[in-house]
Formats: C-alpha cells, structure tokens, sequence
C-alpha cells in the first residue's frame, strides 16, 4: 500500500466523521492499520504506533493535536494521498467502528493482543511509549478474522486489477513459494 501517512488517515475520517475526540481519531486510526495488515499484508503508512495507558497511539497524530481533547483537522494531512484501496480499508473500520466514542474504543484496545503485548510487565497507569508492532497487529487482527469474532467487513475491490500485472505478480509469489508448494503437493 504504502505513501501514505498516519496524519493521511486521520484527515480522511476527520473529513468524513467530522470534529471528534483525539482519543477516537486515534483509535481509528490504529485500526485502520490494524485491519491494512491483516487484510492486505501491508500497512497503510509506516508511521510508529506506540502502547500508550490510553490505548494505541500515533505519535505524528499527537503532535499535529497536542493539548486539544476534541480535533476538527489536522494541519499535515492529505487525504487525497490515499489510494482506493487504502480508503476501502477507512471505509470498512468507520462503518464497523464509527459510531464508538473514544472511550469505549480505548477500552476495546485494552483488550486486545497488539496493545497488552507492547505493555507486558508494565502497571496498569505506567507510562509507556513501546511500539505496537505491526507483526503483532498483522497476527492478531488476522486470528479474528479466522475464528469468527466480530469483525468489520472487508469491502470487495471495486478497482480493476490491470492483467499483466496481475500475472507478474503471480509469478513472482509462485517463484518465492515454489518450495513450499512442490512439497504441498506431495503431501
């Protein structure tokens, strides 16, 4: 996916949800990349998403708000930089997850994998600015998605695949995987 930035992100759900808590634009924002990286294998931008008491988050969101409890925009962001793609995945976590407030997101997050992990062996209150891997969002979120938990909707690409392409591709992924899957097909 990649160009794109934590700041891009937030700007779109801003422009689409309008004026929100910085806590829930946040939070929307690590599941917007949480669910990139299962569905696509990919993150939506490479900014440092970090375990903080309150939940995940963006240092360059934070930044960009700093001291202000509700945001109305984001000096920085550039919506229009995401791809089609990128905003399918927007579109899919504000549908599942859009009408929480900030709260309750923070509160979801505390209960998952990516964010507990990041904070192993630290109190409850402490501070904390340790990276939530993406390895760890990327596996987690992709668990979920396997054994049935509720879960947004991954929307079907509506973009056309240019076919010579599509088949590059392809045959880059059978040449790295032909090992694995000459023994498969013995098996």
């Amino acid at each position: 996916m990649g160009a794109s930035t934590a700041r891009d992100v937030a700007g779109y759900i801003l422009d689409r949800l309008g004026p929100m808590e910085s806590w829930k634009v946040q939070k929307l924002t690590y599941y917007t990349q949480a669910w990139a990286l299962a569905w696509e294998g990919q993150p939506v931008f490479d900014d440092r998403i970090e375990a903080w008491t309150n939940g995940p988050v963006t240092p360059s969101i934070w930044n960009a708000h700093r001291k202000q409890r509700w945001v109305t925009r984001l000096p920085g962001a550039h919506p229009d930089r995401l791809t089609p793609e990128q905003v399918d995945v927007v579109e899919a976590v504000l549908d599942f997850y859009g009408s929480c407030d900030g709260d309750t997101l923070s509160k979801m997050t505390h209960d998952e994998g990516p964010w507990q992990e990041a904070r192993r062996g630290l109190s409850e209150g402490a501070w904390s600015d340790a990276e939530i891997s993406q390895r760890s969002m990327r596996g987690f979120y992709t668990r979920a998605t396997l054994t049935g938990a509720p879960v947004p909707t991954r929307r079907p690409s509506m973009h056309t695949a240019d076919p010579e392409q599509t088949i590059q591709h392809a045959q880059s992924e059978i040449e790295r995987w032909h090992h694995t899957l000459d023994w498969l097909a013995v098996r």
